[in-house]
């Protein structure tokens, strides 16, 4: 029986101040062979709107973002097709600190 794989890309927890914003995955990942980003993502405290941002490319330059919000309290569980060639991942934290437990996973075609 063939089970997809999932790769780990980032599993830890980041500590943010207010409104802070810092690069989770910051260099471009490629995605040659994967067709899924599987996020797994838990804070205490929101996001600010659109916090959690996905950067996809083809070409390192033209950036396709889609953007999430993470709610205080609740687990963000997402998959987002790939856009082939590279991805990267950034956080912007709400009004409060806290600590935001991030799993980043691609998973095979």
């Amino acid at each position: 029986m063939w089970k997809a794989e999932l790769l780990p890309i980032f599993t830890a927890s980041v500590a943010f101040n207010a409104n802070e914003e810092k690069w989770i995955v910051d260099e471009a990942v490629l995605t040659s062979g994967f067709s899924k980003i599987v996020l797994v993502i838990y804070a205490d405290q929101s996001s600010a709107t659109d916090g959690l941002k996905i950067h996809q490319s083809a070409d390192g330059t033209n950036w396709h973002i889609t953007a999430l919000t993470v709610t205080a309290g609740t687990v963000l569980a997402a998959t987002v097709d790939v856009i082939p060639d590279r991805f990267r991942i950034s956080y912007k934290n709400g009004a409060n600190a806290t600590t935001v437990s991030f799993g980043v996973f691609l998973k095979r075609s």
